[in-house]
C-alpha cells in the first residue's frame, strides 16, 4: 500500500489503480534527467524537525530547478516521476550503448 516514510512517498504501483496508461518516451526521460543539476545540501533545522531528518548531508535536486515532468510545483519533487524518469533514462542509455557496440562489432550488452 502507498503511504509516507518521513517526507518520501512510498510509490503505489498497482495497475488496477491506474488509467490512461501509455508507453513513455525514454528519450524524453533521458533529456529530463540530464537537465537536472544535482546538489549537496542539508535541511535547515526547522525542516529537519518537520521531516524527521537527521541533519546529514543529502544529494538531490531543487524542486524549482527541475523539469515539469519531475516537479510538483516549486517546492516538491514527485518520487513517482523521478523514479520513472530514471528508469527511462537508463533504458535509453542502454539502447544507445547497444547501438554503439553493434557499430563496432561487439554484439549486445
Amino acid at each position: 500500500a502507498g503511504g509516507e516514510v518521513g517526507a518520501a512517498k512510498i510509490a503505489q504501483s498497482d495497475p488496477a489503480l491506474k488509467e490512461n496508461v501509455k508507453v513513455a518516451d525514454t528519450r524524453t526521460a533521458l533529456d529530463d534527467i540530464s537537465a537536472v543539476d544535482l546538489k549537496k545540501f542539508n535541511f535547515k533545522p526547522e525542516a529537519q524537525m518537520a521531516l524527521g531528518d537527521s541533519g546529514k548531508e543529502h544529494t538531490g535536486m531543487m524542486a524549482d530547478q527541475v523539469p515539469g515532468s519531475i516537479a510538483e510545483g516549486t517546492s516538491e519533487i514527485s518520487i513517482y516521476d523521478t523514479v520513472g524518469n530514471l528508469v527511462g533514462a537508463i533504458q535509453e542509455l542502454r539502447k544507445e550503448l547497444e547501438m554503439i557496440k553493434s557499430q563496432f562489432g561487439r554484439g549486445t550488452v
